[in-house]
């Protein structure tokens, strides 16, 4: 999202004539976002020898949110793993991924992350290419299951406390009825503002996208809830319904 600010903040103003004054605000944000990400990689310098800005199990977590057999909402461990006597825990799907590498390479030295993520995405091209009518059928699944209104989670945590809380067996606000403000706010925005409507379905369609690669529980839909929840205060607010401007008298945009 940080590479795609300048379309963004474009997208939202609108005509030529009136980003250009722009130039400097998106050139300072752009100049922050690229100080934090350079901190972050040398400190990653620091500690691993390595100048990295992102996560490197990427690779993997789309191979597993992919291949034959994955649900699509979340991830699914494939082995057990005892917990460790002492010591600190290490992540049960980044040991997963490994020892399931070692298996099909045989390569039993240090880690090489490059090589490592090279064969988890090759291995899902050669998998897409062989049975592309299965992977389409997988993301069906997956666009039912972000427009449900169900709470996907891979643990049990959520579902054991709102059976027993009174304050989360009733959730009113659930994910159906933000899809549904959202989208009212989406026309309601391109009535007053289409150029802010355009930037925001862009973004909306870059999380949305992000969901379709990956999983789409709950916890990954998390920041479209966010979006929603804007979109559906920029519907109420729109003249239709009373909010300013009704009376004919010139409103502030809603967003």
């Amino acid at each position: 999202m940080w590479l795609a600010l300048p379309l963004l903040w474009v997208a939202a103003i609108g005509p030529l004539r009136l980003w250009r004054a722009q130039l400097r605000p998106i050139g300072l944000a752009l100049a922050a976002g690229g100080l934090l990400w350079l901190a972050e990689g040398l400190w990653q310098w620091r500690v691993s020898g390595e100048f990295r800005l992102l996560p490197w199990q990427g690779a993997y977590n789309l191979w597993a949110a992919n291949k034959p057999g994955a649900n699509g909402r979340y991830y699914a461990q494939t082995m057990w793993f005892e917990a460790p006597a002492r010591g600190a825990q290490e992540n049960p799907a980044r040991r997963e991924s490994l020892l399931l590498y070692q298996q099909a390479t045989a390569d039993t030295g240090p880690l090489r992350i490059d090589p490592f993520n090279r064969y988890w995405r090759q291995r899902l091209f050669v998998e897409i290419r062989a049975h592309p009518a299965a992977w389409l059928k997988l993301e069906l699944r997956k666009a039912y299951y972000m427009a449900n209104n169900h709470e996907q989670y891979n643990n049990k945590t959520y579902s054991f406390h709102q059976a027993r809380s009174p304050w989360l067996r009733f959730n009113p606000l659930g994910w159906g009825v933000l899809l549904l403000g959202g989208t009212l706010g989406i026309i309601a925005l391109g009535r007053s503002r289409p150029p802010l409507r355009d930037a925001v379905l862009l973004l909306a369609g870059a999380v949305a996208a992000g969901l379709f690669l990956f999983y789409v529980s709950a916890r990954f839909r998390l920041p479209l809830a966010a979006l929603l929840c804007v979109l559906a205060g920029a519907e109420w607010r729109s003249p239709a319904h009373g909010g300013p401007g009704a009376s004919g008298q010139k409103s502030r945009p809603p967003c």
